[in-house]
């Protein structure tokens, strides 16, 4: 089976994407899931890679915990010094696994296709307009395309390839 770090073209990125996909299979009984990522866990879609969401959950927490981008709450606890950059796009890889699971075998590529446009060419510009000006809004398209055709990608092929396999797996023991 492939992992996270085979979707990456820096090394250092693909580390801290595997970092994070051995970290999600230990998180279970030991990690209180967001809300949201709850509901999807307790789901009992057979496609449905439960790691994935406990490797999107732990990653944006940790991204969350700090305001700094996870820089200070992710390396205190893996003893590294990612950037906040490197985070960020792992954590976008993470998101589009999520979308991609979630939509299942076929459902996962349109849903990734509309979520993440939607998110990196129309919320994320509008979050920082909102924020810094009409100007930071438009400067942000170019890294948020970035994201999209980058990270947000990769999550989305990852995802696929264990949605299919879980499915044939499922549908074989049937």
């Amino acid at each position: 089976m492939p992992t996270p770090k085979q979707y990456f073209d820096d090394p250092r990125e693909a580390d801290l994407a595997n970092r994070v996909w051995e970290k999600s299979a230990l998180l279970p009984g030991h990690w209180q899931l967001q809300t949201s990522h709850e509901i999807f866990n307790n789901a009992a879609w057979p496609w449905m890679n439960k790691r994935i969401i406990w490797a999107r959950d732990w990653i944006t927490t940790k991204r969350e915990q700090d305001g700094l981008g996870g820089v200070n709450s992710l390396n205190a606890e893996f003893h590294t010094n990612f950037t906040a950059e490197e985070i960020a796009d792992v954590e976008h890889f993470y998101v589009a696994a999520l979308l991609a699971t979630i939509g299942g075998p076929t459902g996962g590529i349109m849903l990734n296709a509309i979520g993440d446009s939607f998110w990196e060419l129309v919320v994320g510009p509008a979050r920082i307009a909102w924020s810094y000006g009409i100007k930071a809004g438009l400067k942000s398209f170019r890294p948020n395309w970035q994201q999209l055709t980058g990270p947000d990608a990769a999550g989305t092929r990852f995802s696929c390839f264990y949605t299919f396999n879980q499915l044939a797996e499922v549908m074989g023991k049937e």
